[in-house]
């Protein structure tokens, strides 16, 4: 059942790429160049819509309330919600796009910092690392994520592109709405024109991992919650 809740389920593919070194050995990435997104949507008319979101490893401490958690999150593109299901339960999604100090965050959350309160408009401290911080503001609350969901987050907060042109720039996870027939063997070729892989040193093969497979079947097993095995389905 992982991952089904999401409306686009059978649709949603990430993009990935196999790197593969003179030595013979790989590493599968689960990044993408910063321009990969928007220029797939771009190109290919079959894509429905593209984004791209930054996981933030580890998780970050938020602070409201004089209350302090450490959290897991992403941030995220506007397109993240015509992609993924969330389910906004008051407030607006549509700010992440328009206020940069914007923050949704789940209901579980939301009880966590703010009890009874109404979070919108309450400000929350988030550590960049130990010593800097940003203040953002509830725009929002959503539906917990289903624990069969493979990504779980329990905040969003808007993703900042520094170098939006850089092919070398390697950062986010770009996810893909496709329709049930696409020319997936195409991506790589079209891709691959942007790299010099004598000066790279190694290939790079690109392609489409759907999310109805990220639970049991995923190169990214660090990337997902909790992964599952086949053998135990």
């Amino acid at each position: 059942s992982f991952d089904k809740f999401n409306q686009n389920y059978k649709n949603i593919y990430m993009v990935a790429s196999e790197w593969k070194y003179s030595d013979g050995k790989s590493d599968f990435i689960m990044e993408t160049p910063t321009p990969l997104g928007p220029f797939l949507k771009e190109n290919f008319p079959e894509v429905i819509q593209s984004t791209r979101f930054e996981k933030q490893f580890g998780g970050r401490f938020l602070e409201a309330d004089n209350k302090k958690f450490m959290e897991q999150g992403f941030a995220i593109e506007p397109s993240f919600f015509d992609i993924f299901t969330v389910d906004i339960i008051t407030g607006d999604s549509k700010d992440i796009a328009n206020k940069p100090n914007s923050i949704l965050i789940s209901k579980h959350l939301a009880d966590k910092f703010f009890g009874k309160e109404n979070p919108l408009n309450k400000p929350i401290t988030f550590f960049i690392n130990a010593e800097k911080t940003k203040q953002y503001e509830v725009c929002g609350v959503y539906e917990n994520i289903p624990d069969n969901s493979s990504l779980q987050f329990d905040f969003l907060i808007p993703l900042s592109i520094p170098e939006p042109g850089n092919w070398f720039a390697f950062g986010e996870s770009t996810f893909l709405l496709l329709p049930n027939e696409i020319d997936k063997a195409n991506l790589n070729e079209t891709i691959a024109r942007f790299y010099n892989y004598d000066k790279l040193g190694f290939d790079i093969s690109w392609y489409l991992h759907p999310l109805k497979d990220m639970h049991f079947h995923s190169d990214f097993q660090q990337f997902v919650y909790h992964p599952g095995s086949i053998q135990y389905r």
